[in-house]
């Protein structure tokens, strides 16, 4: 195989439109914001093992509903309060728990199918194999 060099490397990398993982999301009427890795990493950081995948759901659906400034917010002693805070928001959308659960298992495949993908990194160009 050959060394990658400014030279040959492929003018531009492409994904196929499955590794799309901005895809948009609705729930209960709420345009939820893609699961970017940002908001992957602050589930993962404020999630917690005792909690049922009720709470997990919820947890995850109000996070696609947070800018990027309330998800870098919920560190150390935050992170209780965002819990408590995703709790709330749940009681208050008119959705059952088997929706809650349906649509975050929707966008943890929509993700999964994305990571699953091997990006085109031929840059579409002949000579670059």
């Amino acid at each position: 195989m050959n060394e990658l060099t400014d030279d040959n490397a492929p003018a531009k990398i492409t994904a196929p439109a499955s590794q799309d993982m901005a895809r948009k999301f609705t729930f209960a009427g709420i345009e939820l914001m893609p699961y970017s890795r940002r908001r992957r990493a602050t589930f993962y950081r404020v999630r917690s093992e005792a909690m049922s995948g009720l709470e997990w759901a919820v947890l995850h659906l109000y996070i696609c509903t947070q800018s990027p400034a309330q998800c870098d917010a919920a560190v150390d002693d935050k992170i209780q309060a965002f819990r408590s805070a995703a709790l709330d928001w749940g009681d208050k959308i008119n959705a059952s728990d088997a929706e809650f659960v349906k649509t975050s298992q929707a966008i943890e495949k929509n993700v999964a199918d994305a990571d699953s993908v091997e990006p085109d990194i031929s840059g579409g160009s002949a000579g670059n194999a």
